[in-house]
C-alpha cells in the first residue's frame, strides 16, 4: 500500500532525528500543516547555500501518490 503524506513526514521527522546535526524538518501547527525542512550543515568543502524548502502535507500527499502510481 501506498505511504500516507503523513506517514511520510512521520518517517522524515524520525530519520531527522538520527540526522540533527544535518537536517532539521518540522511542521507548522496551523493553516494546511505546511512541512519545512532545512540543511543545518553542508558538507564540507562546498561553498553553497543551505538547501531549505517546505510543501503543504496536502501537496505532499498529491505527490506520493503520482509517485507511487507510475510503478
Amino acid at each position: 500500500p501506498l505511504p500516507t503524506a503523513r506517514e511520510l513526514y512521520d518517517h522524515l521527522q524520525d530519520t531527522s532525528e538520527n540526522h540533527k546535526d544535518s537536517w532539521k524538518i518540522w511542521r507548522e501547527r496551523y493553516g494546511d500543516r505546511l512541512i519545512q525542512w532545512k540543511e543545518e550543515n553542508s558538507p564540507e568543502g562546498k561553498e553553497k547555500i543551505p538547501e531549505e524548502g517546505s510543501i503543504t502535507l496536502k501537496t505532499l500527499d498529491r505527490r506520493v501518490n503520482a509517485w507511487f502510481s507510475k510503478l
